[in-house]
């Protein structure tokens, strides 16, 4: 009786180290990949972008960054997401599944995050509005083919290469290029490493 005692004691210390260890593990990781988004410097101008927008629009800037929970899902789909039919994504550009997962909250924005790297690739600024990075080819040539917009053609106020930096464009939603792009821009965040 003693030893199964001993031996479930045993167990149940080893399960509440290895539940530990892995919110430890998650929590560095976290950090870890918040200071790659927020020291990168190929996010620099896209954060001052974000800033500058999120203090029109008299919401906090927090330079935060965290992944999107079953709560955020239930909440964005009883505000914003009311205005989808059910199936659509909570990136609307965003329709089959990115190699990695990707989504974040980043202040109070979505945004697509190379989980490696560090470089946000994709953001959520409207109810309908994303953009994209993409490498300068890619993005002239989605251009030039109607596939994505430099600039939103009716928002004026918002001046994307100035705000948010010369990469970015907004996918042009009807295009049936919208997986090719993201994964273009998927692959061009993979491909921007920080040598500092």
């Amino acid at each position: 009786m003693l030893y199964l005692i001993a031996t479930l004691l045993a167990v149940l210390l080893g399960v509440a180290v290895v539940l530990f260890r892995s919110r430890v593990q998650t929590q560095t990781v976290s950090q870890m990949l918040r200071e790659r988004v927020l020291d990168h410097p190929a996010n620099q101008q896209l954060l001052s972008g974000l800033r500058q927008a999120e203090l029109s629009m008299q919401l906090v800037s927090q330079d935060s960054l965290r992944s999107v929970t079953a709560a955020d899902l239930k909440q964005f789909r009883n505000t914003v997401g009311q205005l989808y039919s059910p199936g659509d994504e909570l990136f609307p550009i965003l329709t089959k599944p990115l190699p990695l997962s990707c989504l974040y909250w980043l202040s109070a924005s979505m945004a697509l995050v190379h989980p490696e790297t560090g470089v946000v690739f994709g953001l959520r600024i409207g109810t309908y509005l994303c953009l994209l990075r993409l490498p300068f080819a890619e993005r002239d040539l989605a251009v030039a083919a109607g596939h994505a917009w430099a600039g939103h053609p009716q928002l004026k106020s918002i001046d994307i290469p100035t705000q948010f930096g010369p990469e970015w464009v907004i996918p042009n939603a009807l295009t049936k290029q919208k997986d090719t792009l993201n994964l273009q821009a998927f692959d061009h965040a993979a491909s921007l490493h920080d040598n500092r």
